[in-house]
């Protein structure tokens, strides 16, 4: 093994000369350079240590290559090689710019989802963290699981200040030993490379080229830690600490600014609401916010100035292409069908409000509709009738909208068909202009990345892990 790693580093490192002596579509003609000028602006030392960089990243091409090549389900692996010849290219000529030779590791699948087009809560939050960090100008990998987040980090461990997986992975990474590598491992990321004598993951006893615990985050879109580390090791998009006492994880966050502002701003808008649910089923059962209501309260809203009916329209259910659209269970809904995103956001650019029915929870869709100048209505499902103004002690649909009022957020309780009514025509005759919460604008978004990269987490980590292991018993090296 050790003799097949020499050749395979010699191997490297002569292409790694030819890199520098005829160059790359990235370097140019330029990168001969490297040979003329070394003496003139560095030590010997210092260029030795970029030439060290460079080879480990050209191995780690090669690698990455042979044991995790791209596949149907992996499509954001096909990202790895450019980044690594980028990062090779200004690592020899010595011209990285500001942020580009940190590498942050993205090792959860919705990072490669979001790349390929998925348009999940998940997905959507991921785009966003990988915009903020590319604003950074972080040099980005990306990894399917533990396994080839483990590679990557073995090769430039000095490079990666964090490593993002989905919880379940990062657990398993911390599990993983020569027991239970097999129930720990993902399809998509086998870590069957590992020789029988060093199995493992995490950096511990036994292990120490692993990934230091400190440094592995979870992606995490819900409440509560999901990390061995806990709740600052738990990344989230919403500031669950702000009304979840000691649910409170990493507030990570994300922005929908960049994406939101290709859509035309509407100043002529349909007179209609447009609902917020993913299937039909969202319109009927326990969890239906509006049962029986809906009809009565789309009449009751005021024509508009032209003589139009208010109406209420949904794309739950299937497309046109598929057969749709279907009926839906709730009488007085227009079913328009599912669409593809951009369309989608179109037509509820051309709405006056969006309407909430109780699910999906937490979903990004309000923050679209405020920025395109669309009010939104959130189911509360629980209040304090003692004290029906205190946020504190309510429950909705969307609590991390609990901070916005009218025009932009219309709470109303579930069921109640006075409050409704009152919020649609509200909604319906009080436009807003394009509006995104101060913590979700890009700036902001960019600056919690740039934290989470910046953080001296190993120091945060040495005093978690002894309140967490007095004893001195901790399975971690930090």
């Amino acid at each position: 093994m050790a003799k097949q790693r020499f050749f395979l580093r010699l191997g490297l490192f002569s292409i790694v000369v030819a890199f520098i002596l005829w160059g790359t579509p990235q370097m140019g003609s330029e990168t001969s350079r490297v040979f003329r000028n070394f003496t003139s602006r560095e030590s010997p030392a210092s260029y030795r240590e970029r030439m060290d960089i460079a080879v480990r990243l050209q191995v780690l091409k090669n690698l990455l290559d042979e044991r995790y090549p791209q596949t149907h389900w992996t499509t954001g692996r096909a990202f790895n090689a450019p980044a690594l010849d980028r990062l090779t290219a200004c690592t020899l000529e010595g011209n990285c710019g500001p942020g580009e030779g940190t590498v942050v590791i993205l090792g959860s699948y919705h990072f490669g989802n979001s790349r390929a087009g998925h348009v999940s809560g998940e997905d959507i939050w991921a785009y966003s963290t990988m915009t903020a960090f590319e604003a950074l100008n972080y040099t980005l990998l990306y990894a399917y699981g533990a396994m080839d987040a483990l590679q990557i980090y073995q090769q430039i461990p000095d490079l990666v200040p964090v490593v993002i997986l989905e919880g379940d992975a990062l657990a398993g990474c911390v599990k993983r030993n020569a027991e239970t590598a097999s129930e720990t491992d993902s399809n998509d990321a086998p870590g069957t490379w590992q020789a029988p004598d060093r199995i493992g993951c995490v950096k511990r006893p036994g292990f120490e080229e692993g990934i230091p615990v400190w440094k592995l985050f979870a992606f995490h879109f819900w409440p509560g830690p999901n990390s061995a580390l806990g709740g600052n090791w738990t990344l989230s998009p919403e500031d669950y600490g702000s009304w979840m006492p000691n649910k409170g994880n990493y507030y990570l966050g994300y922005s929908i600014e960049d994406k939101c502002r290709q859509i035309p701003f509407q100043e002529q808008r349909e007179h209609r609401a447009l609902i917020l649910a993913k299937n039909p089923e969202m319109l009927a059962g326990k969890d239906f916010a509006w049962g029986g209501l809906l009809e009565g309260a789309a009449k009751s809203v005021p024509k508009s100035r032209d003589g139009k009916e208010f109406t209420l329209v949904s794309t739950a259910g299937k497309s046109v292409q598929q057969g749709g659209p279907v009926e839906l269970p709730e009488p007085g809904v227009i079913s328009m069908g599912s669409m593809p995103q951009k369309k989608w956001w179109n037509e509820v650019a051309k709405s006056k409000a969006m309407l909430g029915v109780g699910k999906p929870y937490l979903s990004p869709s309000p923050y679209d509709a405020m920025c395109f100048g669309v009010p939104f209505i959130n189911v509360i499902f629980h209040r304090d009738e003692a004290e029906p103004e205190n946020k504190a002690k309510w429950w909705t649909m969307h609590d991390a909208l609990l901070p916005l009022d009218p025009p932009y957020v219309y709470h109303v309780k579930q069921h109640e068909e006075a409050e409704l009514r009152e919020a649609l025509a509200a909604a319906a005759s009080t436009p807003i202009g394009r509006f995104i919460p101060p913590w979700m604008t890009l700036e902001a978004v960019k600056d919690r990345h740039r934290e989470l990269v910046e953080r001296d987490w190993r120091s945060l980590a040495e005093v978690v892990v002894a309140e967490q292991f007095p004893d001195g018993s901790s399975p971690f090296l930090l």
